[in-house]
C-alpha cells in the first residue's frame, strides 16, 4: 500500500487560504444576488394597487420651427427648448395594463413686455400604459394616448405682435422606467413624442420628465 506524502505547514496554510477565499467569494455572491433580487427582481405590493396619481416635471424640445403669418408678414419662432409639467392618473385593470389620463402643459420663450417670443401647448389625453415585464421593483413601460391639444405662439416687438392659436386632435407615445420606493410610492422617468396634427401647421415635440406616482386604493 502506497503512503500519501505528508503535507507541509506551508501547503496546509495555502489550502486554508484558498478555502477562505472561496468561502468569502461564495458569501459575497449570495449577498450580491439577494441584494439585486431585492432591488429589481422581486414582486412588490404596489403593483397591485388599483389607482395611481402622478405628477411630472421636466423639459420639452420642439422638433420644428413655428411659422406665424399675418397678412403678407411671415415670422418664424425657433424656440427649441422649454419646460413641461403634467398631472395624471392611472387605473390598473391588469398587472400588465393601466388605463391612463393626463393633463400636460409645455411652454417656452420669454415675454418682457416690449418684446415677446413665446410658445405653449396644453393637452388633455387618455390611453393606456403597458408593462412588458412582471411586477418588480424596477419596471419599464410603454404607453400611448390620444386627445385634445391647444397650442399658442406669439412673436412681437412693442405693439406689433403676431399671435396664432389652434386647437387640434393629437397623440402622444413613449415609455419610461419606474422604481418602487415603497409599497405606495414610485419614482420614474418618462419620454414622450407628441403630435398635434392641425395645430400651428403641424406641431411636433418631445417631452422628457421625472415622475412621482402615489398608489391608492385596495389591492385587486
Amino acid at each position: 500500500m502506497q503512503r500519501m506524502p505528508k503535507q507541509t505547514s506551508m501547503q496546509r496554510k495555502g489550502l486554508g487560504w484558498t478555502a477562505a477565499v472561496a468561502g468569502t467569494q461564495s458569501v459575497a455572491w449570495r449577498v450580491s444576488a439577494r441584494w439585486w433580487q431585492s432591488l429589481c427582481g422581486g414582486p412588490v405590493q404596489m403593483a397591485n394597487a388599483q389607482w395611481q396619481l402622478e405628477i411630472e416635471a421636466g423639459t420639452m424640445f420642439n422638433l420644428q420651427d413655428i411659422e406665424l403669418e399675418r397678412d403678407s408678414l411671415s415670422v418664424q419662432s425657433d424656440l427649441d427648448l422649454g419646460g413641461s409639467f403634467a398631472l395624471g392618473a392611472g387605473y390598473s385593470i391588469h398587472e400588465y395594463v393601466d388605463l391612463t389620463g393626463r393633463f400636460q402643459g409645455n411652454f417656452a420663450g420669454v415675454d418682457i413686455g416690449i418684446a415677446s417670443d413665446t410658445f405653449y401647448a396644453l393637452s388633455l389625453t387618455g390611453g393606456a400604459r403597458l408593462y412588458p415585464l412582471p411586477p418588480s421593483r424596477i419596471r419599464p413601460w410603454l404607453g400611448g394616448e390620444v386627445g385634445w391639444y391647444r397650442a399658442e405662439a406669439e412673436v412681437g416687438v412693442f405693439d406689433d405682435n403676431i399671435k396664432l392659436a389652434d386647437d387640434s386632435f393629437g397623440i402622444n407615445a413613449g415609455g419610461g422606467i419606474d422604481f418602487a420606493v415603497s409599497e405606495r410610492l414610485v419614482l420614474g422617468i418618462a419620454a414622450r413624442y407628441h403630435n398635434a396634427f392641425d395645430a400651428l401647421g403641424g406641431l411636433e415635440f418631445v417631452s422628457t420628465t421625472v415622475r412621482i406616482g402615489i398608489r391608492l386604493g385596495a389591492d385587486r
